[in-house]
């Protein structure tokens, strides 16, 4: 009998999610509890209410349950947006994220995200102002791309206090983000690669092997960076990227993680650029006995005369001189590894291949980004036609481009 009212006490006292708990003190009065969520600071928010009987109290947390559904969670009301940033920063995206990709976010909300929101009650942000905080962006010069960037920050962070329970719902959803314009993707053609190369080396480019490098791997430009000599066999001709220098805004460098875990991988080489890393080992060497004591060895591929990170301004400036000197149009240094992706397409080189030489975790990454048509290509396309039509439905032979690509390849 007693086991029977000890199991009966249990099932009133079992209650279901945020419904609250009541529970008898020793001096006989009743006490009920119930979490609303969290604070700012992402403790729980806990409520108590007391009554001198059970259903008195009972009556209370009731009120107190309907209060906290039919309006925002108490705590997150007395903070702004722009208090409620500052925190998250803080607090959620400085621990869990690259130093760059924090620093963007931090320059991002105290440039204007805050100055122009930051004063408007966290729960009080409504979708319309989210909208014409866009446009007034855009009307003031921001390009859309940048407007688009602001939209990803704000509903993260919003995503956030969702979590937290400090809103009622993720207001960013309601807004149609800016779609930015699309930009036509710069390469070198395989004629502008081959005159790159060549004028570097006859100037005597120390980095003719980086922009080499580039080319050949595909690799993103912090890997490259951060490339150690003991990252490459020059023997089999491989390179093992295993992670990447990022530069913070003080100037300071700093060895990270690759992008995503499919970043992580091993490159074969072709022996012109083994042999272009061969020489560059070589008067690296020189170099280093020219220096003497002096010379900092952390053992980088590519680094400063005295052995220490390069700079990626300096990096890109070099880069320019080099394309001026071979009369080749201006273009980034991440277009090398566009580059890259263009010449696997030319070449046929199979969708599977090309992602795991790019880093690329997904297929629709490599096709959207490199699914391009050259001007060979093109041409190619017409023959092609016109020789199907005077065969009278026969496949044209190609005239243009003899490497027919294999059945997964980008094209």
């Amino acid at each position: 009998m007693a086991d029977e009212q000890e199991s009966k006490k249990r099932r009133l006292r079992k209650r279901g999610h945020g419904e609250g708990s009541i529970r008898q003190r020793a001096d006989g009065m009743w006490r009920g509890t119930l979490m609303l969520g969290r604070r700012l600071d992402g403790k729980p928010d806990v409520r108590y209410v007391y009554g001198k009987t059970r259903t008195e109290c009972q009556l209370k947390l009731d009120k107190l349950r309907r209060t906290a559904q039919s309006a925002a969670p108490p705590a997150a009301n007395r903070f702004t947006l722009g208090e409620y940033l500052e925190q998250w920063l803080r607090d959620a995206v400085k621990p869990s994220v690259r130093p760059r990709t924090y620093e963007s976010y931090d320059q991002q909300l105290h440039s204007h995200i805050i100055p122009a929101l930051g004063r408007t009650k966290l729960t009080a942000l409504r979708p319309d102002s989210l909208q014409k905080y866009y446009a007034t962006k855009i009307a003031a010069g921001l390009s859309p791309t940048s407007v688009k960037y602001h939209h990803a920050i704000i509903h993260r962070a919003l995503k956030q206090a969702l979590k937290w329970d400090l809103v009622s719902r993720n207001v960013a959803e309601s807004v149609d983000a800016p779609r930015p314009r699309s930009e036509e993707m710069r390469f070198l053609l395989p004629g502008e690669v081959s005159k790159l190369i060549e004028v570097s080396d006859e100037a005597g480019d120390r980095l003719l092997a980086l922009w080499a490098l580039a080319i050949y791997s595909g690799a993103r430009q912090g890997e490259l960076l951060a490339l150690r000599w003991s990252d490459i066999d020059l023997e089999s001709g491989r390179v093992r990227i295993t992670r990447a220098l990022e530069r913070t805004s003080g100037g300071v460098g700093v060895y990270a993680e690759p992008k995503t875990a499919s970043s992580r991988r091993t490159i074969t080489l072709d022996p012109d650029v083994v042999a272009i890393l061969r020489e560059h080992m070589d008067r690296q060497k020189d170099e280093k006995a020219s220096t003497g004591a002096e010379y900092d060895d952390q053992g980088l591929v590519f680094c400063t005369q005295i052995g220490r990170p390069l700079i990626r301004f300096n990096v890109v400036r070099d880069f320019k001189n080099a394309l001026a000197r071979a009369g080749l149009p201006p273009i980034r240094f991440h277009d090398l590894r566009h580059t890259n992706g263009v010449l696997m397409q030319l070449s046929g080189v199979g969708i599977r291949a090309a992602m795991g030489r790019l880093g690329h975790s997904q297929a629709r990454t490599t096709l959207e980004t490199y699914g391009h048509i050259t001007p060979d290509m093109d041409i190619d396309a017409a023959t092609r036609i016109a020789a199907t039509i005077r065969g009278g439905g026969k496949v044209g032979t190609p005239k243009t481009v003899p490497n027919e690509p294999v059945r997964d390849s980008l094209i």
